[in-house]
C-alpha cells in the first residue's frame, strides 16, 4: 500500500479531498445542452414592438405612433391629414391584405406600420362579410357565418403582420390604434362590472392582443384648483378646470383593458419619447430577469 493511501475504520480506501474536487470539476464540465445543435437563447432581447393603443377621439394615439422610427399608416379612418406622415387610405379587405403582402416583399425604409384604427377595420370586413361576394357565406346563414369569417380575417391580418415583424430584412414596429367603449364584464362568482375595453368585437381583437406584448389605454386627465376667496365671504369659488395631462395607461385594471412585458409604470405621459425611456430602462437592468 503507498503512503498517500488512507484507510478508513471499515477498511475501505478513504478519498482525499483534492479527489472531490477534481469530480466536482468533472461534473461541471459536462458538455451543455443543446437541441439539434443550438443552445438555448438567453438573457432579454430587444425586438420591434408590437403594440395595441386605444382611447377616445383626440387623445394623440396617431401623434404618439407618427413619433415612432420611419413610420406609414394604413390609413383606413382618412382622418390623419394634420400628420405630416406617409399613409395609404384604403378602402377593402382585398386591397389591406394585398398591402400587406407587397409590405413584406417590396423593399422599403419605413420600420414603423401604423393601422388606423381596429375599429375601421371590423367595420370594412363586416361590410364584406356582409355582401354576397365571399363563396360559401349563403343564406339563412350568412349572420353566425359572416361573423365567423370577420374573425378568422383578423387572425389572418396578424399572420400577414408576424413576418413583417420578425423577418430579418423588415423587422419592424406593429402599431394597432383603436377607439375605447365600455363593455360589461360578466365573470363565474363574481358580481358584473363596466370596464373600457377597445370598440370592437372581443373575438375579434383577441388575435391581436394575444399576439402584441403591450396593450396602452390613452386617455385625458382633468384636473381642478380651488377658487379665489369670494369678495365679503368666507366662502370660495367652486373648483375650477386648471388643465389636462394625456396619459397612457400600462397595467392591468378591471377599469380598464391593458398589459405590458416591459415592466413599466402603470401611468405614464402619452408620448414615444417618454415610453421609450421606460422601455430602455427595462432592458438596461442588468442581471434582472
Amino acid at each position: 500500500m503507498s503512503e498517500e493511501e488512507n484507510i478508513g475504520n471499515n477498511g475501505e480506501k478513504v478519498r482525499d479531498s483534492d479527489d472531490y474536487d477534481s469530480a466536482i470539476i468533472a461534473s461541471e464540465s459536462k458538455p451543455a445542452f443543446t437541441f439539434n445543435g443550438s443552445p438555448p437563447i438567453v438573457g432579454k432581447k430587444q425586438n420591434p414592438f408590437k403594440l395595441v393603443i386605444y382611447g377616445a377621439n383626440g387623445t394623440g394615439k396617431s401623434t404618439f405612433a407618427g413619433d415612432m422610427e420611419k413610420p406609414v399608416f394604413l390609413d383606413l379612418e382618412h382622418n390623419i391629414d394634420h400628420l405630416n406622415v406617409p399613409r395609404f387610405q384604403l378602402k377593402t379587405t382585398q386591397e389591406i391584405v394585398e398591402f400587406l403582402i407587397q409590405l413584406r416583399t417590396q423593399p422599403h425604409d419605413w420600420e414603423t406600420l401604423v393601422i388606423d384604427s381596429i375599429d375601421t377595420l371590423e367595420s370594412i370586413a363586416m361590410k364584406r362579410a356582409w355582401s354576397k361576394e365571399i363563396e360559401g357565406l349563403k343564406e339563412p346563414d350568412r349572420y353566425g357565418a359572416g361573423y365567423k369569417w370577420v374573425k378568422e380575417f383578423f387572425e389572418n391580418i396578424v399572420k400577414l403582420c408576424e413576418p413583417l415583424f420578425s423577418q430579418e430584412d423588415k423587422k419592424m414596429n406593429i402599431v394597432f390604434l383603436g377607439h375605447e367603449t365600455v363593455s360589461r364584464i360578466e365573470k363565474p362568482g363574481e358580481e358584473p362590472f363596466d370596464s373600457i375595453t377597445p370598440r370592437i368585437r372581443e373575438k375579434n381583437y383577441a388575435p391581436i392582443c394575444n399576439w402584441v406584448n403591450a396593450i396602452l389605454y390613452a386617455t385625458t386627465e382633468i384636473y381642478r384648483v380651488e377658487g379665489e376667496q369670494k369678495a365679503f365671504s368666507k366662502e370660495k369659488e367652486k373648483h375650477i378646470l386648471a388643465g389636462h395631462t394625456r396619459k397612457l395607461y400600462t397595467t392591468p385594471s378591471p377599469a380598464y383593458l391593458a398589459k405590458n412585458v416591459f415592466d413599466l409604470p402603470f401611468k405614464i405621459d402619452l408620448n414615444y419619447a417618454a415610453f421609450k425611456k421606460e422601455v430602455d430602462k427595462f432592458y438596461n437592468q442588468e442581471g434582472e430577469k
